[in-house]
Formats: C-alpha cells, structure tokens, sequence
C-alpha cells in the first residue's frame, strides 16, 4: 500500500506521461545471512515521505509542477521466491522480474535516461538485476557507486552466486561495466 501523498507531495496518484522520478520498491531479503529487515523498506520510507513537504538544497518547496516523481509501486516477492529450499532457482525468478520492470522504468521516460529510477528496499543481491536492468538499457559504459562495509566481490558465498556478498562480481561479469568505472565507499572488511 502507498501511503497518502507520498514523495513530499511530489507523486500524483496516477502516472503521468513526463516524471523526472520513477520510486521501485524492492521488498526482498530471500539472501540476507545475517539481519533481515530491508524488505521493510518501501514500506518505511513512503511513510516516512509523507510527513513533510520536498524541500529543494536552496531551502524552498519543491512545485510539483517542476519535479515529478512516480511510484511504481513494489515488485514483491512470490512465497516460491523465498522458499530455501528452491535456492538459487528461486532468486533466479525474483530477479528476472525486478530485471524487467527496473528495464521498464528506464524506458518509461520516452527515452532512456529522460527519467531517474529510485529503487528502494532490497537486500544487496537485488543489486544484480538492477545492474542487469541499466547495463541492458544503456549498454557498455555503465558506472557503480557502492556504499557498503564489504565490497560484495566473492565468486559464490554460501553456496550461491547470487547471494548479497556477490553484486559487485556479478556486475563486472556483465561486461557493461570497466573496472575503473567502479567505486567502493565506505569498506572496512575484506576476503582474499
């Protein structure tokens, strides 16, 4: 459920032909090894939007008519995608969805690029499909900015390549993305 006037106002409750903003929540913690809670997340936050008004950095409100935001709402996870005993087969599923409509969402602008796409909610693994999402749209050239204590480099963790301690690697195999166009803020635990 979205909450009333989400975004500070800034979201309509229909989709309009231009937005400056697309929000996709990703309510999904089927890889998380140690806490869960992210895929509270969507939820969270646009309650959380709804109690003041945008605000630009210039200290004044923010017109709706100048900045458009849509929430597209959540690509939630079926029962099956969560089922342990599924695996890597199950978060195969989920990610391909949430791959499809982050896709959808880039291309909704009119042309990829017009609009920006928040993703929001999501343990570190929904990182994979939405890298494949920009690298599918915008081919070669595409950048990533981390903010994480671990780089999320393995190869596999726990069995899975698609566990949320391996985006970062998955990323750099798509090819979309050079080494140098990667930066990893904020690291204070590494694995050889």
């Amino acid at each position: 459920m979205i909450a009333r006037d989400p975004w500070g106002g800034l979201a309509g409750p229909e989709p309009v032909g231009r937005s400056d903003l697309f929000v996709l929540g990703l309510p999904y913690d089927g890889s998380a090894c140690w806490r869960q809670g992210a895929a509270e997340a969507p939820v969270r936050l646009r309650e959380i939007s709804a109690t003041s008004p945008a605000v630009s950095e210039d200290g004044y409100a923010v017109d709706p008519g100048s900045f458009r935001v849509v929430d597209l709402g959540d690509v939630a996870p079926r029962a099956a995608d969560l089922a342990e005993e599924l695996g890597d087969a199950a978060r195969r599923d989920y990610f391909s969805r949430v791959e499809r409509a982050a896709a959808d969402a880039l291309h909704a602008g009119g042309r990829p690029g017009a609009s920006f796409l928040l993703s929001i909610g999501g343990d570190h693994a929904v990182t994979i499909p939405l890298f494949r999402a920009f690298g599918r749209v915008f081919g070669e050239g595409v950048g990533l900015v981390v903010l994480d204590a671990h780089p999320d480099l393995f190869e596999s963790y726990d069995g899975s390549p698609l566990s949320n301690a391996c985006p970062v690697r998955r990323a750099l195999e798509t090819g979309k993305m050079a080494p140098e166009h990667l930066v990893i803020l904020g690291t204070r635990s590494y694995n050889p």
